[in-house]
């Protein structure tokens, strides 16, 4: 069974958010590279700040659009790598500003509009590369450090009559506060309302997409011409698990079938996914497989669950049913026959795996068993 790279699942799916963001990245980088030369090309007595710490964003900046380039690294790490320069260079600037401009330099020049943009940009920055609490933490420790360094170059100068910078200040520190507050608020809700909607395409016992959810994946991956095949698999005697161990056990056994699943489709077929059908029925959907590529992938399952220490059981098989997507089919064809395979599975001793090869519109007696899985 193959695997699929990160890339070649973006090229079968088509444009994706990961892929848009990689593009975007590509052309904020190289922009930013040929802002910072024509700074260094064309403005004459550049100030010791740019002299030191632009040339560092040069180099920064050409490294990080080499690593989006080639994809050595993940886009999250990417994205935390850049927000850590861009924080580093406004805190440096900040520093440089607060404690080294030279004279002659009049520091409300320097506390203008572009500081309130940094600001902005900063927390989106953070917001975007790191998790909410995460954001709030690294945000909080960020503009905490620039308040004190604040408060300390300018609280003197009020106390001596001069409160001009600190009102200059503390409007930037309001504005940046309130930014901060508020992408905060919007970020907790996105999350939030990201979880209600993970709960309601979650079975609750198992983990597994729901019905509803796996009928979304089903439909979302049904248009032609990608390839696409399902399994479906039912837990041999299962009722006789409940009526001899109780239900307790029985909702164990269907988690750790979901557990085990899972841990298998994310290393042997990561396009896949796995739903609750019904009870002790599951139905996987495998997007650009063929119908003996879903097979061996059911096969390993079937092997793993029948010598998989369950809990109190000792021993659990399933029974599977595999189809594959026919052009003009339906989806509900597509599960029905499906369905058929695995009542021939049952029929024939359970504990194996049946093809369903008719066309879409035949009828059952189609159903073909030369290739199948027997009892090892």
């Amino acid at each position: 069974m193959r695997r699929l790279s990160d890339k070649a699942l973006e090229d079968t799916a088509g444009e994706t958010s990961v892929g848009l963001r990689y593009r975007f990245y590509l052309l904020a980088f190289s922009t930013a590279i040929l802002a910072i030369v024509l700074v260094l090309l064309t403005q004459k007595d550049l100030n010791p700040y740019i002299r030191a710490i632009y040339p560092l964003l040069l180099v920064s900046t050409v490294i990080l659009l080499g690593l989006t380039f080639v994809k050595i690294v993940s886009l999250k790490l990417i994205e935390k790598l850049t927000t850590a320069v861009v924080m580093v260079s406004v805190v440096s600037e900040f520093i440089y500003t607060l404690f080294f401009l030279p004279s002659g330099f009049k520091i409300q020049q320097e506390l203008s509009i572009g500081w309130f943009w940094q600001a902005l940009i900063v927390i989106q920055m953070i917001h975007l590369a790191f998790d909410n609490k995460q954001a709030f933490q690294i945000g909080l420790g960020l503009y905490g450090t620039l308040s004190l360094l604040g408060l300390f170059k300018f609280v003197p100068e009020a106390i001596n009559g001069n409160s001009q910078n600190f009102l200059l200040f503390a409007r930037y520190l309001a504005f940046a506060s309130t930014s901060f507050a508020l992408t905060q608020v919007l970020a907790s809700s996105k999350e939030l309302l990201a979880l209600e909607r993970l709960r309601s395409s979650i079975d609750a016992l198992t983990g597994a997409a729901n019905r509803r959810q796996i009928l979304h994946v089903l439909r979302s991956n049904s248009v032609q011409p990608l390839k696409m095949a399902v399994v479906l698999f039912d837990l041999d005697h299962f009722k006789s698990i409940n009526d001899k161990y109780g239900h307790d056990v029985g909702d164990h056994v269907l988690r750790e079938t979901v557990r085990l699943v899972k841990g298998l489709i994310l290393a042997i077929e990561p396009r896949a996914t796995i739903g609750r059908w019904g009870g002790e029925e599951f139905l996987i959907v495998v997007p650009g497989s063929s119908l003996e590529e879903a097979a061996e992938f059911a096969d390993h399952i079937r092997k793993r669950m029948q010598v998989h220490p369950f809990k109190v059981v000792s021993r659990v098989t399933a029974s599977f049913g595999v189809a594959y997507l026919k052009q003009d089919e339906r989806v509900s064809s597509l599960v029905k026959r499906a369905d058929e395979a695995l009542y021939q599975a049952k029929t024939f001793g359970r504990n194996r795996i049946e093809l369903s090869r008719s066309a879409p519109h035949d009828t059952a007696d189609l159903l073909t068993t030369d290739v199948n899985v027997t009892i090892a």
